[in-house]
């Protein structure tokens, strides 16, 4: 059985936090410079990590049974029952919602983070039968496969994001195809990477040279270029630019990481926070929002004590959570993997 490799679970841990805050009212509301940095490489750092693991030797139905019980069975679970509680006292339609939630699209659900979830059911699918049918380990093969995967994923992102559709109702508009399965051409990109570059991240050691080769790359990047990525939103600026901003943010995250190793606290929280990534995810939108609203009715002078405090909720909440579904056996199943916790599945 692998064993948890530490950088990774720290990798998680920082991309997770890195989300939160980009959902942040403060940060997500209005534009600035921290959104466009953050979402240059946040959620391409998450397929990448995904990418890490990802074992396409195993059999297809075993591979199918296992990203259901991972992916789709909390994501239906959370999703449904927040739609019984929409029917019930808020009176939605119940066939919308269910039909939403069978989408899977960030336009169709209600909270809208856990897009990510079906997609990377899908792109896991796809990738194994990619992987079977170009089976390549050649470098050359392996750069065009990749290359052919990232303009296409450019020309859809840029083709939805202009050609919303009403697949669900003539009020309701909706970019992108069931399970975001458009984007899938750009999120194999940055897995199919991170299956390639598989020995070489686990075995990462931290060197201050690269982390600050990173930082300064993607500050002149910012700086002479600018604009960002929005997957949700089908946003991908300057395709070259943004794609090299993703790479170095990924590797600055993974440096970042290896540095943490050294320092028993910062690697125990971040640990912690990475294993915790699912909760976080489910919930942190929602709790940032409602906590943040919240003080600002209360002390809306005080913006960005309101974001800080909301930012803690939205990590240490979901968290609490996790702990408390840990300790019951009912809601272990129906929100927790059958996974080995040894292993970065």
């Amino acid at each position: 059985m692998t064993r948890r490799i530490e950088h990774i679970d720290v990798a998680r841990g920082l991309g997770i936090l890195l989300v939160v805050i980009g959902h942040n009212p403060l940060v997500a509301d209005m534009p600035n410079p921290l959104f466009d940095v953050i979402y240059a490489f946040h959620i391409p750092l998450f397929f990448f990590l995904s990418g890490l693991f990802f074992k396409p030797e195993q059999p297809f139905l075993s591979l199918v049974a296992r990203r259901t019980d991972m992916l789709l069975k909390p994501y239906a679970v959370v999703l449904l029952a927040l739609a019984a509680f929409q029917v019930m006292f808020r009176h939605r339609d119940p066939e919308l919602l269910l039909a939403g939630i069978l989408y899977g699209a960030g336009d169709t659900i209600a909270w809208i983070p856990m897009w990510f979830l079906p997609h990377l059911w899908i792109l896991s699918i796809s990738a194994w039968l990619m992987l079977r049918l170009v089976p390549t380990k050649r470098i050359l093969g392996r750069a065009a496969l990749l290359a052919a995967l990232l303009i296409t994923g450019v020309a859809l992102s840029s083709y939805f994001a202009t050609h919303p559709w009403y697949p669900l109702s003539a009020q309701q508009p909706v970019l992108g195809l069931p399970l975001s399965a458009d984007l899938l051409p750009l999120s194999c990109f940055y897995f199919l990477l991170g299956t390639y570059c598989r020995q070489r991240t686990l075995e990462m050691t931290f060197s201050w040279k690269l982390l600050l080769a990173c930082v300064m790359g993607s500050v002149l990047l910012h700086l002479i270029w600018g604009g960002t990525i929005d997957l949700n939103m089908r946003r991908y600026d300057h395709p070259l630019v943004l794609t090299a901003l993703a790479l170095l943010g990924t590797y600055g995250v993974l440096q970042l990481s290896c540095l943490a190793t050294r320092y028993p606290l910062a690697l125990r929280v971040l640990s912690y926070v990475g294993t915790g990534t699912l909760f976080i995810l489910i919930f942190h939108a929602y709790i940032q929002t409602a906590v943040f609203n919240g003080l600002m009715r209360w002390q809306a002078e005080h913006s960005l004590l309101n974001a800080a405090l909301a930012f803690a909720a939205g990590v240490l909440l979901p968290l609490v959570l996790w702990e408390g579904v840990k300790r019951s056996r009912l809601l272990s199943r129906l929100l927790l993997p059958r996974t080995s916790p040894q292993v970065n599945a």
